[in-house]
């Protein structure tokens, strides 16, 4: 259960904030274990002699063995630590488990847990996969001093066009953009987004908030919370007091991020997703953050603000000899020849835009 992390509640998100990752927080991680947690969580946690936090961990208790606490709709997944040797403590506890296979998500690659839990399953035994690296490559912006630096940073086309479309969204009636961070109006407000998230090719491909189980139940707890502690950015932008485009995000440890995002395609001439993007990030310069992570895939409207990435990876453990000549034959031959392939697809030119041309069709701009 999630007892132990709701009484460690503010150690533990102390730790999570300096880590940067909302994922790991008790308003996520007990969001996400009442509406999405196909099975049992497990509360993992190392703790000094006065019973005060060192590192913990919510992990699924499955069948056969133990997985993240997370899912496709958890941007990272990490314990939290008060330092590299209590995360290390950690996971020699969860190895001493004996468990027969371990199954983590959405892993950073570079950030401690990538490095520290691969290293103390091979001690303690396991024969470790490391799946093909950087499946999931989540654009992030590092952000500079002032916004027009950032547009300056960026191609002409993208500068004019933003500076463009706002104008003529502008010329289109009394357009405003709202920050939410709480207060009594955020049930509302998260109806109004929640809405324009579902109305397009979302909605139709069944993958809304509206539309998932329990997401809307995940979302919509995490906001409360993160509203609690100062976390939410809910942007709204308006039209003559119609929401045409949301932004679901949060800040945490000096970062931004954008968990979901919408915009209602019936006003599409207006371009609102484009707006938005800008006025995000905005916000998020005035702030004073020192990044803004978009989470998900590599999208062609969040590659046009930054060429950087965040790969995250997935990691598998098997106990015995069975699970060690997995691992070999994995990382001597099917991961080098999966990674080549991944490599063909992403940097030859016609692959690059045959698949370019696949999302936007799946996924209108």
């Amino acid at each position: 259960g999630t007892e132990l992390l709701t009484a460690a509640r503010e150690q533990w998100d102390a730790f999570a904030e300096a880590s940067a990752n909302p994922f790991a927080t008790h308003a996520w991680l007990t969001a996400w274990a009442r509406a999405r947690a196909r099975r049992p969580v497990l509360c993992a946690a190392l703790c000094d002699a006065g019973g005060d936090l060192l590192s913990g961990a919510l992990l699924q208790d499955l069948r056969w063995g133990l997985a993240s606490a997370a899912d496709v709709h958890s941007g990272e997944w990490g314990t939290v630590a008060a330092g590299a040797h209590e995360r290390r403590r950690l996971w020699r506890e969860i190895c001493a488990m004996g468990t027969r296979r371990v199954a983590l998500e959405a892993l950073r690659e570079g950030a401690p847990d990538a490095e520290i839990a691969r290293a103390a399953l091979q001690a303690a035994g396991y024969g470790v996969l490391t799946p093909l690296r950087g499946l999931t490559r989540s654009p992030y912006v590092p952000l500079p001093a002032s916004f027009d630096e950032l547009l300056a940073s960026r191609s002409r086309h993208l500068a004019s066009q933003w500076r463009r479309k706002r104008r003529k969204l502008e010329r289109a009636g009394a357009a405003r953009v709202r920050l939410i961070t709480g207060g009594s109006t955020l049930e509302r407000d998260l109806d109004a987004f929640m809405a324009v998230e579902a109305s397009g090719w979302k909605g139709r491909n069944r993958t809304a908030i509206l539309a998932e189980r329990g997401a809307e139940q995940l979302y919509r707890d995490f906001a409360r919370e993160a509203a609690e502690r100062g976390w939410l950015r809910l942007l709204l932008l308006e039209l003559d007091g119609q929401v045409l485009a949301g932004d679901l995000g949060c800040v945490l440890g000096g970062v931004g991020f954008l968990l979901k995002t919408g915009f209602d395609e019936r006003r599409a001439d207006l371009s609102p997703g484009i707006v938005l993007r800008g006025e995000a990030l905005r916000e998020a310069v005035q702030e004073g953050l020192r990044g803004y992570d978009m989470l998900g895939g590599p999208d062609r409207y969040k590659l046009e603000w930054t060429d950087d990435v965040r790969p995250r990876h997935g990691l598998r453990a098997y106990t015995g000899p069975a699970g060690r000549a997995a691992a070999l034959a994995w990382h001597a031959g099917v991961r080098p020849v999966g990674g080549r392939a991944i490599a063909y697809l992403r940097e030859h030119p016609q692959m690059r835009r045959a698949g370019a041309s696949a999302r936007a069709r799946i996924r209108p701009h």
